[in-house]
């Protein structure tokens, strides 16, 4: 989709705030480590573990968090594991939140550079039980892209922006969710698909 429709149609703001999924409920023990109740998400007791810190970090807008878990190797294929937002890794959740300067802090991490393919193409888990509140399609799973499409926690600029850097880090937009739908598509997408470097 290009930058217009309802999902645009969000005030400027700040990006990066808000909360996270919290919608009540516990939080499962899957890759995240997550532990605690509705709302907001608290870290694992410890030891400490890097793939944690650095999930709740981007689903909570955490940027020194996120600093840590990288200069302790976190692995960028490390995934939420809760009904509501099964499979989310840290692209998901820069997404939802619009926060570029952590997208901007993994991206030029160089422990992370050979990780990055890998991780910025994968999709979440079906949403079945979540779809509600991220207002994504029921029963379809979803790169960064289409979740980014969706949230209302930035602007139309503020997108872009993010859409382009993921593109160009190597996520491709021409990635359709499990329901045929292809995500956010920047304005100026055809520029930016001209130096990305899966360009196609």
């Amino acid at each position: 989709m290009n930058c217009t429709g309802p999902s645009c149609g969000c005030s400027g703001g700040s990006c990066g705030s808000g909360g996270s999924c919290g919608s009540g409920g516990s939080c499962g023990s899957g890759s995240s480590g997550y532990s605690g109740g509705g709302g907001y998400y608290y870290q694992a007791p410890p030891p400490y573990n890097p793939n944690t810190a650095l999930l709740y970090g981007a689903e909570n807008n955490d940027l020194g968090m996120v600093k840590t878990a990288i200069a302790n190797n976190a692995d960028l294929s490390a995934v939420t594991s809760r009904v509501a937002c099964d499979g989310w890794n840290a692209f998901h959740w820069i997404a939802w939140h619009g926060n570029e300067k952590i997208l901007d802090e993994i991206l030029q991490a160089p422990s992370l550079s050979t990780k990055i393919a890998s991780a910025i193409n994968s999709k979440t888990s079906k949403t079945v039980h979540g779809h509600w509140f991220f207002k994504l399609d029921h029963g379809a799973s979803h790169t960064a892209l289409h979740i980014l499409d969706r949230t209302t926690k930035c602007s139309c600029e503020k997108k872009a922006a993010i859409a382009n850097k993921l593109i160009v880090a190597g996520l491709d937009p021409d990635i359709r969710d499990s329901n045929g739908k292809l995500g956010f598509i920047p304005p100026d997408y055809h520029v930016t698909k001209a130096i990305a470097p899966t360009a196609r």
